[in-house]
This record gives C-alpha cells, sequence and structure tokens, in this order.
C-alpha cells in the first residue's frame, strides 16, 4: 500500500495511535486524529488501534471503501529490515523478550510492538532486525504483513468476549503466517500442528525441533545448552524458551549468546513472581494470567498446599476446564469480581474448597490464615472490574499482604 501522500485518518491516541501519528511524519500529505467529524477531511486510509473493536469511523470506512490498516501493518510497511513477529495467548512478551536478548549482540535489534513502544513509531528507525510481539486484535486489520520469522507460542481460549468464539480468534492468530512463503519460518508447538498444515513457510515445532534430551536443549540435532542454565521456573517456560532458542538460531545467533540471553533472564512484574515470605507462607503474584490455560501453568509451578485467588472481569469464556483440571495440592480456591458467579457454577461438583469473597483484600486476609504452604494470585479473567489493568491489581495484590502483616 503507498502511504506517501495521503490523508491518513488514525484511531485512538493510544501507545498505537501516537506511535502511528509520529511514524507518518514527512510521509502523509496530512494524518491527524478523528475528531469526530469526517466530511471535512475524507481520508484516503485509516489506521486502527488494536483496542478498538467499533468505531464511527469503522462504519464510513466499510460503506464507502476505504481502506483500514492497523498500526501493526502501518509498521510493516515502513520497516526496511527483517522481522521476526510472536504472538499467542500466553508467553509472547517472554519470547519475543528473550529473542530480542539473544541477538542484540550480533544485531542492531528493535524489540517493540505490543510490548513497549508501538512498532510503528520505530520502523523508521535504524535497524537490522524487529522483534515485534504481535496481539490478536493487531493481526486483524493486517493485508501484507509478511515476518521472516513467525512464532506462536500457543493458542487457548481467551478474548472471546472480542472474537466471538474460538474459531475467529484461532483464525486471528494465524494471520501472522498468512502471507509468508516458502523463504519464511513459522514456529509453533507441536499441539497446533493440525493448524500449520496449509501453512506455505518453513514449519518447526518446539517439542521436535527444538526439544530437551538427556539435559540439554537441541536444534534439531545440535546442542545449545544445559536445560539447567534456564533461570526462569515453571513447564511452560520451558516451551517459550525452545521458542526462542529456535528463532534465535534460525537467525545465526552463536550458542553462548543464547545460552547468556537466558541465563540472565528475568520475568517482567505480575508474571509468576514471589511477593514475599510471610505467615508462613510463600505468596506469588500472576496477575498477568487472564486466561485458564495461565492460571493452569501457574499452578503447575508451585510445590505444595496451595490457596488460588481467582477472579476479575469477564472475557467470555467459562471455567469448567480449569476446575477439572486443578491439580491436587490446590487446597481451597477464593472466588471474587466480575466472574464470580461463572466460577461458582463451573467449581459445582468440584472437590476444592471454593469460597466467594468480595475483594482481593479480603482474599489475602482469609488465605493469610488458611493452612497452605503457598498463596497464588493467577486470577484467570481481565482486572477491569476492579483496576486498571493487570499491573495495578498486582501492586493491591502485593499492598494487601504487607498491610496485614503490619496489622498483625
Amino acid at each position: 500500500m503507498e502511504l506517501r501522500d495521503k490523508r491518513i485518518l488514525i484511531l485512538g491516541e493510544g501507545i498505537s495511535g501516537k506511535g502511528a501519528f509520529s511514524a507518518l511524519e514527512g510521509i502523509a500529505a496530512r494524518y491527524f486524529y478523528y475528531d469526530g467529524c469526517l466530511t471535512s477531511a475524507t481520508p484516503d486510509v485509516i489506521i486502527t488501534s488494536p483496542g478498538i473493536a467499533a468505531h464511527p469511523a469503522l462504519d464510513y470506512a466499510k460503506k464507502n471503501k476505504i481502506p483500514v490498516i492497523s498500526e501493526l501493518e502501518l509498521g510493516y510497511l515502513l520497516n526496511r529490515s527483517p522481522v521476526c513477529a510472536v504472538t499467542g495467548t500466553n508467553g509472547k512478551t517472554t519470547v519475543t523478550r528473550l529473542i530480542g536478548d539473544a541477538v542484540r549482540g550480533d544485531y542492531k535489534t528493535i524489540v517493540c510492538g505490543n510490548i513497549g513502544d508501538a512498532f510503528s513509531a520505530l520502523a523508521r528507525t535504524p535497524h537490522k532486525l524487529a522483534v515485534v510481539e504481535v496481539s490478536s486484535f493487531q493481526l486483524l486489520d493486517c493485508h501484507e504483513f509478511r515476518p521472516d520469522i513467525a512464532v506462536i507460542t500457543n493458542i487457548t481460549p481467551d478474548h472471546l468476549d472480542r472474537h466471538g468464539n474460538m474459531d475467529n480468534y484461532i483464525a486471528a492468530k494465524m494471520r501472522i503466517a498468512k502471507n509468508q512463503t516458502s523463504d519464511d519460518f513459522l514456529i509453533c508447538p507441536l499441539a497446533l500442528r493440525p493448524l500449520a498444515q496449509g501453512i506455505s513457510s518453513t514449519v518447526l515445532y518446539s517439542g521436535a525441533d527444538t526439544r530437551v534430551e538427556n539435559g540439554k536443549i537441541y536444534f534439531l540435532n545440535e546442542p545449545v545448552m544445559e536445560a539447567a542454565a534456564i533461570s526462569l521456573t515453571g513447564e511452560h517456560n520451558i516451551s517459550n524458551v525452545l521458542q526462542s532458542v529456535c528463532a534465535a538460531k534460525l537467525l545465526g545467533v552463536a550458542n553462548n549468546m543464547i545460552r547468556e540471553a537466558v541465563q540472565k533472564f528475568k520475568s517482567e512484574p505480575h508474571r509468576f513472581s514471589l511477593v514475599s515470605r510471610v505467615f508462613d507462607k510463600n505468596w506469588y503474584d500472576d496477575s498477568k494470567a487472564t486466561n485458564v490455560a495461565a492460571t493452569l501453568a501457574a499452578c503447575e509451578s508451585v510445590k505444595g498446599d496451595t490457596a488460588l485467588l481467582l477472579g476479575g472481569s469477564d472475557k467470555g469464556y467459562t471455567y469448567e476446564e480449569l476446575f477439572l483440571n486443578l491439580p491436587d495440592h490446590v487446597r481451597v480456591v477464593y472466588i471474587m469480581g466480575e466472574v464470580r458467579r461463572k466460577l461458582a457454577a463451573a467449581a459445582r461438583g468440584s472437590e476444592k474448597s471454593v469460597v466467594e469473597v468480595e475483594n482481593l483484600s479480603e482474599a489475602v486476609r482469609l488465605a493469610a490464615g488458611s493452612d497452605v504452604e503457598n498463596v497464588l494470585l493467577s486470577p484467570a479473567a481481565a482486572s477491569f472490574d476492579c483496576f486498571q489493568n493487570y499491573a495495578q491489581r498486582g501492586r493491591a495484590f502485593a499492598e494487601a499482604i504487607e498491610e496485614l502483616g503490619v496489622r498483625n
């Protein structure tokens, strides 16, 4: 798509919208935010942000056949370097950062997208590689986007409130490889093999083409590093490391640089981390776990009797699978928030002790008095019923623990 000398309307003034605005300087004849009026300055192209599901300008575009592209697509159109793009329900931030850490010694690399800066904001800066985290929402309005290396970490139910059903969600995720050719690569877990059958690119499977064998991580038949060097905890992070190693090897990164990146890597806040050790309990913050698969992975990562804190705002899915698959060491579950009734319905017949609470502070107080070794905040729900985002929820969890300690 040719953008030069076009009139371009930008929807949204958040990170994506501001990134698009700055990227268009010197390219577009006019670029402007939506101000409620379209007739006075009919756009040639509309750039939308991932948080926008419906908008009068999108209705106008459909009626008047005006092209609509995502901010991610804009970044791709402006970019002139190879692209490694990462999507998936869980783990995409970890994989994106790990790849970025591994390749930085060999490439002038930008790490961006659904993590940190917008792709479009950095696309015209000097770099030799773009490592881009990509959400399902960003992929919806991509038409030419074609990463040289695409990674799909996993696909499990999420964002069904926006996509409507699981088929639509899967289709959105798979768009990351839609335009790839035989010159490109797709990395995904073995579980996604059926979805990858029609892909034109070369497909490499984590768990097979990259795998843990005899205590070592292999890429194809080459030993890359000792598995014991992985600093991250949890089986889900083994998969994240395998996919990152695969991408780094495809990019030609030396084994010692990959090993160093994996050894030094630290998780971002609110992703399965130990907050404190008080009341003879380990308190874990996994506020970023906003879907069932993420919560189950966190539960498998703790050892010993555990109290699980669940609930938040509704993302459109049910919770029967969660209660069917909770490990035995999860003894008590505190449920709260907008999805509390959904959780209670799904828990009927469960052998777990399920306790409804009014808010996070009450859950912390009751968990402190329970007879368990661990307390895990892993909500399996978004945070928007009570908090601005998952980070604020995680901070509130830590503050509630600290306040309870002070009072006692």
